[in-house]
C-alpha cells in the first residue's frame, strides 16, 4: 500500500501515464513532428538517442527475457509497460508471440514519446532553450524529474482479475515504495539511473555496475556453520527489486569453477500462486540502506551436514523465471558477479 503523501504524488503523475489496464493517454504529436519514432528526435538529440538505443528501455519489447515470459503468459497488461504507446498496443492486438521486426515502432519499446509526448507538446523537466521552443511546443513538467514519474511502470501490484483488470493489494514490483523508505537525504530514481541527464538508464543488466555495487563474503562461523553475507552499496531500494523472478544467488561448491554447487542461497522476494492468487512466501532481499553510507547487507547461517575443505563460492545475479530458462541463453539467465574461497 502506498503511503498517503506518495499516493498523492503518484496521482499527479497518473494524468500523464495510466494504470496497468490501458496504454498511455493523450499521446498526441506536435504538428512539427512527423512520427512517434525515436529516430525523429535523433537529428537534434543525437547523444540522448544513442544512450537510449543502448538501454534496456529500447529493447523492452524485444529482449529475450520478456519475450519468453510473454509467450508463456501473453497478457495485455504486460504490453502496457513494455510497449506503452497506443499505436504499439494496436499493432500487438491478439498477439501471443512478439517477434522483432513485426513493427518498427513496437521494436523501440519504451521510446522518447512514452515519456516526452503529450497533448501536442513535448514535456521537459526544466525550461528549454529558445531553439527548442522554435522546434516544437514545449511544456515544463517538474514531475518528469521525480521518482513518481517512473513509478507508473516500476511500482506494480499483482493483478486480482484480468478481464476486467483489477489490481490486488500485493506489490509485484515495489521499487517506488522501497526508495521512499530509505533514510538518507532525498534522492530520486533519476539521481542514479539518469546521472547528468543520461538516457542510458543503467541498472540490473549493467554487469560492471553490479560488480562494483554488490559483494559477498562466506566463511566458517563455527565447525559446521557457514555464514553467507551479501552486501550492497549505493542502492536506494531493496536488491533485487523490480521483476519478481530476479534473485541474487550464492553457490557453495567443492570445485573452484562451482559447476556443481553443494548448496545454494537465494536472496530476493519470492511469490507463489495459491488458489489462483499470488502470495508472498519469502523476502530475503538485501534491505534498503538506512544511513548516509548507503550500505546494507543480508546474511544467512547454514549448518552443513558434512564439512568439505576447501570450499569455493560464486555469486550470480539471476534474471529469468525458472520455467523459461530452457529457452534462453546463459547470459540471459544469469550473470556472474564474483567468486572466491570460503574462509
Amino acid at each position: 500500500m502506498l503511503p498517503p503523501l506518495l499516493l498523492h504524488l503518484v496521482s499527479l503523475a497518473l494524468s500523464l501515464f495510466a494504470p496497468a489496464d490501458a496504454p498511455l493517454p493523450r499521446v498526441v504529436l506536435p504538428m512539427q513532428i512527423r512520427s512517434l519514432s525515436a529516430t525523429t528526435c535523433r537529428p537534434c538529440h543525437e547523444a540522448q538517442f544513442l544512450e537510449w538505443r543502448g538501454s534496456r528501455h529500447s529493447s523492452a519489447a524485444t529482449n529475450d527475457l520478456f519475450r519468453a515470459a510473454f509467450r508463456q503468459d501473453p497478457q495485455d497488461w504486460c504490453k502496457h509497460c513494455h510497449t506503452p504507446l497506443p499505436e504499439q498496443f494496436s499493432a500487438l492486438q491478439s498477439v501471443s508471440n512478439i517477434e522483432p521486426g513485426r513493427s518498427a515502432l513496437v521494436d523501440e519499446g519504451v521510446n522518447c514519446a512514452a515519456c516526452h509526448v503529450r497533448d501536442g507538446e513535448i514535456l521537459a523537466a526544466r525550461p528549454a532553450s529558445p531553439a527548442a521552443l522554435r522546434a516544437h511546443p514545449l511544456r515544463v513538467v517538474p514531475e518528469l524529474s521525480s521518482s513518481v514519474f517512473c513509478g507508473n511502470c516500476h511500482q506494480v501490484n499483482w493483478p486480482l482479475t484480468l478481464k476486467p483488470f483489477h489490481e490486488s493489494k500485493l506489490p509485484m514490483q515495489n521499487t517506488l515504495v522501497e526508495s521512499h523508505r530509505v533514510r538518507h537525504p532525498v534522492r530520486s530514481c533519476q539521481t542514479c539511473h539518469m546521472q547528468n541527464g543520461s538516457h542510458r538508464f543503467p541498472g540490473g543488466h549493467d554487469v560492471e555496475w553490479l560488480r562494483q555495487t554488490l559483494s559477498a563474503r562466506i566463511w566458517w562461523e563455527s565447525e559446521r556453520v557457514l555464514r553467507v553475507l551479501v552486501r550492497a552499496r549505493g542502492i536506494g531500494h531493496k536488491f533485487p527489486t523490480g521483476d519478481p523472478f530476479r534473485r541474487l544467488q550464492a553457490d557453495v561448491c567443492e570445485d573452484p569453477e562451482c559447476e556443481e554447487p553443494l548448496v545454494s542461497f537465494s536472496f530476493g522476494i519470492f511469490f507463489q500462486e495459491r488458489n489462483g492468487r499470488q502470495v508472498l512466501v519469502r523476502d530475503t532481499a538485501i534491505p534498503p540502506p538506512q544511513g548516509r553510507e548507503l550500505e546494507s547487507e543480508r546474511s544467512i547461517r547454514y549448518r552443513m551436514r558434512v564439512v568439505h575443505t576447501p570450499l569455493f563460492w560464486r555469486l550470480r545475479y539471476a534474471y529469468a523465471a525458472p520455467s523459461t530458462e530452457h529457452e534462453l541463453s546463459p547470459d540471459d539467465i544469469a550473470v556472474e558477479i564474483g567468486r572466491g574461497q570460503v574462509e
